[in-house]
C-alpha cells in the first residue's frame, strides 16, 4: 500500500511546466525535472509511450540512479534541439527536448514536454 500511495503522489507532481502546442529552438522552458543524458530521457519517453505506471516507475529508477533529477527551485532554460516526437501513454504528441543554459550557453540536459515541433509555416508568423 505505501508504494501505491507514493506512486499516486508522484503523479500529482508536475515534472516541468513544459506544455505547449508547438516548440521551436530557443523557446524558454521552466524545468522541474531533467535527465542528464539523451539515453536516459529516451528510456523515460519509451516508458511514457507504454503506460503511466511504467513512466512513473522509470522516472523513479532514473532518479534513484542519479541519471535524472528534480530541479528545485525550477530553472528557466532554452531549447537547443528537438530530439524526437512521440505519442505518450495518453496518446498526446510529446517532444523530447535538449536544453541549454542561456547564461553559460552550455548543455543543461533533456526533458520531455507535451507538444510538437512547430512547422515552418508556424515559425514564420
Amino acid at each position: 500500500m505505501p508504494i501505491l500511495i507514493l506512486i499516486l503522489a508522484f503523479f500529482a507532481i508536475p515534472l516541468h511546466s513544459a506544455v505547449a502546442d508547438t516548440w521551436t529552438i530557443g523557446d524558454k522552458v521552466n524545468v522541474f525535472f531533467m535527465c542528464i543524458e539523451e539515453k536516459d530521457i529516451m528510456d523515460v519517453a519509451h516508458a511514457d509511450s507504454k503506460s503511466e505506471l511504467r513512466y512513473a516507475s522509470t522516472l523513479k529508477i532514473k532518479q534513484f540512479d542519479g541519471r535524472c533529477n528534480f530541479v528545485y527551485p525550477p530553472i528557466m532554460l532554452h531549447i537547443d534541439e528537438i530530439v524526437a516526437v512521440y505519442k505518450d501513454h495518453k496518446k498526446e504528441e510529446t517532444s523530447i527536448l535538449k536544453l541549454h543554459d542561456p547564461e553559460t550557453n552550455l548543455k543543461a540536459g533533456y526533458i520531455i514536454a507535451e507538444g510538437r515541433p512547430a512547422s515552418a509555416k508556424e515559425m514564420s508568423h
